[in-house]
């Protein structure tokens, strides 16, 4: 007897030692704060070679910032030499689909992501597809056709005449703050 009662309290300690040593789940790791590093653009339609390539500033901003919440909430900071630009909203993340949803009261839009990588303590590499007013390839490379360009209302026209409205895709790669 004293054998099986020995035996049933060595049982129940390895069950406690292994109940209690399970880990906790791992907080999410998108929760913090992100600052954009650089954006890549790629998958442009042929003739626009030359709109793709990797820059500092998306919209012509001096810092880009975004903070994920444990909620589910995000706030979003973009700030630049015509400003500053701020909203917030929720997230949700399925797999690696990240989609922003802007509250009301602000756009109401929906913002929608791959997540490119694995997130880590560092980085963050959201891909999402855009549209962007640009020149084709050739008007890049045709000198002669920028020299027209002598005031405002040539550059409206040079405009009207020239740019194109085209599709592509954007890594955004942010680095943890």
């Amino acid at each position: 007897m004293k054998n099986f009662l020995q035996s049933v309290l060595f049982a129940f300690s390895i069950v406690f030692v292994a109940a209690c040593s399970s880990e906790d789940p791992e907080p999410d790791k998108i929760i913090g704060t992100w600052i954009l590093d650089d954006a890549t653009y790629f998958d442009a339609p042929a003739g626009y070679a030359l709109s793709e390539g990797t820059v500092e500033s998306v919209y012509g901003e001096t810092e880009y910032k975004i903070r994920f919440f444990e909620d589910l909430t995000y706030e979003r900071d973009i700030t630049g030499s015509g400003g500053s630009y701020e909203d917030e909203g929720t997230w949700v993340q399925e797999e690696d689909d990240l989609t922003l949803t802007y509250d009301k009261g602000t756009t109401g839009l929906l913002l929608e992501f791959t997540v490119e990588d694995e997130i880590t303590d560092k980085n963050l590499n959201i891909t999402s597809s855009t549209s962007i007013l640009t020149f084709s390839d050739a008007i890049f490379n045709d000198p002669q056709a920028l020299d027209t360009i002598t005031t405002q209302e040539s550059y409206d026209q040079f405009i009207q005449d020239y740019a194109d409205n085209i599709n592509l895709k954007v890594t955004y790669a942010f680095d943890r703050e």
